[in-house]
């Protein structure tokens, strides 16, 4: 182990990380892993969409939060290539696999956060009148209780494929993935979400013309997990002079030495998600 991690070794190995790990993985508390996502395959995004909100935490432990999760979201997508590579899937395409991003949020040996329940929902709607509005969005993205949902469903809709009314194309599938992070001043959470958002362009004759409707359909899978800000923060005090990639790699070996049959266990189900992709 390198000499300046010593400070954050001595925590990993200390009473209350190790505590941590034994409560999530040996206890029989933990309610397992998140199922697997109804609205799966690539998403329509380069990357998951991550966003964090403030809900009354002081601003420094806010930031040791975001960049720990930061930390975290880099260790999965790391994993996420190397399982893909096995089955020459390109970084790129591995990336955009929500299946694997469900299985490394839920089943990655690591006590940050904790899978604690998943919900579904679909809507569907003929003749939809599909107009650039956020208030369109607001009839599809109707999960409740997730800050800042709508505003980076809009955000990334936009940046793929432009206005919503402006579609080319007769038929369009969006699929869309992202982490909300949000913190108070003595918790935090974490709601994943795969939303799928599928159009068909229709005219609809009036008697004063044509008029441009749509057939829609839209799904959802979510997942709420619990926050450690409190090991969050005591990570972050040992790292936060640190270079990410270093981080990472320092992570990541020490749970492969540490926690070796943990992260063998891991390793096979993300390897799954990929050798089903074949």
């Amino acid at each position: 182990m390198d000499n300046e991690f010593n400070a954050l070794n001595d925590f990993l190995r200390g009473k209350e990380f190790t505590e941590a790990m034994n409560d999530k993985f040996f206890s029989g508390k933990s309610v397992g892993d998140a199922p697997q996502p109804n609205q799966n395959g690539e998403m329509s995004i380069d990357e998951p969409m991550i966003v964090s909100e403030n809900g009354g935490m002081e601003k420094e432990e806010f930031e040791a939060c975001a960049f720990m999760m930061n930390v975290c979201k880099n260790m999965i997508q790391q994993n996420i290539i190397e399982a893909a590579q096995k089955y020459n899937i390109p970084a790129t395409e591995a990336i955009k696999s929500i299946e694997a991003w469900v299985m490394g949020l839920s089943a990655f040996p690591f006590p940050l956060f904790n899978f604690e329940s998943s919900q579904s929902n679909k809507y569907e709607e003929k003749e939809f009148s599909m107009n650039v509005t956020d208030a369109a969005i607001d009839a599809v993205v109707n999960i409740k209780n997730v800050p800042s949902l709508k505003d980076s469903v809009v955000k990334a809709l936009r940046a793929n494929a432009g206005q919503l009314g402006k579609y080319a194309e007769k038929k369009q599938d969006f699929k869309f993935f992202g982490v909300i992070n949000g913190y108070t001043k003595d918790s935090g959470n974490m709601r994943v979400i795969s939303f799928t958002l599928n159009t068909q362009n229709i005219e609809v004759k009036t008697f004063c013309g044509g008029v441009q409707k749509v057939n829609l359909t839209s799904a959802y899978d979510s997942y709420y997990f619990t926050v450690d800000k409190y090991i969050m923060i005591s990570m972050y005090k040992r790292v936060k002079d640190k270079i990410i990639d270093e981080i990472v790699k320092y992570f990541m070996d020490f749970i492969q030495l540490m926690y070796a049959d943990l992260y063998k266990n891991y390793k096979s189900k993300m390897d799954e998600v990929f050798k089903n992709k074949k």
